[in-house]
């Protein structure tokens, strides 16, 4: 159906065609894990605004595809449950995507928060922002100092702006936020 994870025009738009059955939920894996990692960090960085984020279905009770569980029956804890606990961390860098899919040469544009739902203000650090294009190295593209995080605040930073380069063969995109 088309609104589920498994709705092939969309995982082909994204994707590619998949070749067998696994790299077919692999992709709806990656759908799903994408799509509610945005989600919930959104919610979170509505806060005061948004209280609450829930998805609709912790666990499926019968065997079922393009659900919108965590985890799956009779009890295989999915790709997405970790996506979703990684959201939920107390204090979290966190980007807001203009868009999912980016292609070589087009500027890639987003903004950067940090999330602190902890009971403790956030000593100075760094956020780093690191590209990862294909198989390559990752790159760093920026580091955003931040200062003096206060408990229950969600803190605007830059917006990361980079051209993306051409690498031969690559198909995936990986963008990597280091806190510390």
């Amino acid at each position: 159906g088309k609104d589920t994870w498994l709705c092939l025009p969309t995982l082909e738009e994204y994707f590619g065609k998949a070749d067998t059955l696994e790299d077919l939920i692999a992709q709806s894996d990656r759908l799903q894990c994408a799509g509610y990692q945005a989600i919930f960090e959104e919610a979170r960085r509505q806060w005061k605004h948004c209280s609450v984020c829930l998805n609709w279905c912790f666990n499926e009770p019968w065997p079922n595809t393009g659900n919108n569980s965590l985890v799956s029956y009779p009890n295989s804890i999915k790709p997405v449950y970790y996506s979703v606990a990684n959201a939920c961390r107390s204090v979290l860098a966190s980007a807001r995507y203009r868009k999912l899919v980016n292609i070589a040469g087009e500027t890639l544009d987003f903004d950067l928060f940090l999330l602190n739902d902890s009971l403790k203000k956030l000593p100075d650090g760094t956020v780093k922002v690191f590209i990862r294009v294909g198989e390559g190295e990752k790159v760093n593209v920026l580091n955003w100092e931040y200062k003096d995080i206060p408990i229950c605040t969600n803190a605007e930073g830059p917006t990361v702006r980079y051209k993306l380069p051409f690498v031969n063969g690559a198909d995936t995109l990986d963008i990597i936020l280091e806190c510390g």
